[in-house]
């Protein structure tokens, strides 16, 4: 009986841990439970404009990066920022708009057909004033564990114990 307990206790331990470790385990992946919705923060708003702001300055687009800074710095004024967050909102701005851009060593190589449609089509949403961050898409209903609606497929031994790879 104690080995059964202590099983269970090491099962529940590693399911919490998994809940708590970050790394994409969530207790909604788990469970199957809806997740909390997802916000629209400011710092978020911040690290998308200016990771734009980088790849389109790197692909040739001609604008002024300044001008775009200074106005989501603004529109998150407007917004109700404190002094606080719009220190914080510059710096993690510059920040990402420094390391997006080293990152992108080779532009003629980043700077692909369907890539710059899409720079152009967030730059253009970001020069009009629209700084939402994109939204993340949704995790598939049956993400948790105890989802049976998922089909299961048998085990074939035979590809266990003889896999093709090795015949």
């Amino acid at each position: 009986m104690t080995r059964i307990r202590m099983l269970g206790a090491a099962v529940l331990a590693g399911a919490l841990a998994a809940c708590s470790g970050g790394g994409g385990v969530t207790t909604a992946s788990l469970l199957g439970t809806p997740a909390k919705p997802q916000l629209d923060e400011p710092t978020e708003r911040a690290l998308n404009s200016a990771t734009i702001s980088a790849r389109a300055s790197k692909c040739g687009y001609n604008f002024n990066p300044a001008k775009l800074r200074e106005s989501f710095l603004a529109a998150e004024a407007a917004g109700g920022a404190t002094p606080e967050q719009m220190t914080k909102l510059g710096q993690s701005y510059d920040f990402t708009h420094a390391t997006v851009s080293k990152q992108i060593s080779n532009p003629e190589e980043y700077c692909s057909e369907q890539r710059t449609r899409e720079v152009s089509a967030a730059l253009t949403k970001q020069l009009a004033g629209d700084f939402r961050a994109p939204k993340k898409p949704p995790l598939p209903s049956s993400a948790g564990w105890w989802d049976t609606t998922s089909p299961q497929k048998p085990i074939d031994r035979e590809e266990i114990f003889n896999p093709r790879s090795a015949r």
